[in-house]
């Protein structure tokens, strides 16, 4: 019996040997913060004179647990708009339509910063007739150096795959390598 409980035994320290590691990694993974940046691309082709108009909204959607009061800007078009989220409720601001990024490879002032006095969560959504794209924004807490963007092949009359990359800071440095080719830049060739 003494032998079986120290088998056992051993067996539970290594496994909780094993597993402290990761447990670390996931702890720290997260998408609550209190400074957030984050882009609304384009998603679908602009078509000027349509009928009916194609309306454009721009949200962003803050929650938090335990309440929180705070700001949104984007310095670019001078917008800024404060905000209170009640403990465990949701919030919608609504960002002004020409914070919405319209061509490829640009570089542009239209980041969307997000601070907040207690930790929040954020999430973006562009929305227009015919497409409705949303994302959850991660905390400048979270970043790193390194992305993969998950994508799929242009088709038509379809803007397809996009990306956009906001700093929290000026003059970065940020090299992107494709898979295939993309806007002319070719497969494998970082730019």
């Amino acid at each position: 019996m003494k032998t079986l409980l120290t088998s056992s035994w051993r067996r539970c320290v290594l496994l909780a040997l094993i597993s402290l590691p990761t447990l670390n990694l996931f702890s720290q993974q997260t998408s609550v913060g209190d400074d957030f940046w984050l882009v609304f691309n384009e998603t679908f082709p602009e078509e000027l004179n349509a009928n009916p108009p194609q309306l454009l909204e721009l949200q962003v959607f803050i929650s938090s647990e335990v309440g929180a009061t705070g700001l949104v800007e984007i310095e670019g078009i001078a917008f800024s708009e404060a905000f209170n989220v009640p403990a465990g409720d949701l919030i919608t601001v609504t960002i002004p339509d020409n914070a919405f990024i319209v061509g490829s490879n640009i570089v542009d002032d239209l980041g969307v910063h997000v601070t907040a006095d207690n930790p929040i969560s954020v999430y973006g959504l562009n929305q227009r007739a015919f497409s409705s794209d949303g994302y959850l924004a991660i905390p400048t807490s979270a970043w790193t150096n390194d992305y993969l963007v998950m994508s799929f092949a242009n088709s038509g009359a379809f803007v397809g795959s996009q990306f956009g990359i906001v700093s929290s800071s000026d003059n970065n440095l940020v090299t992107i390598t494709p898979t295939a080719e993309i806007g002319g830049e070719p497969a494998g060739v970082p730019y």
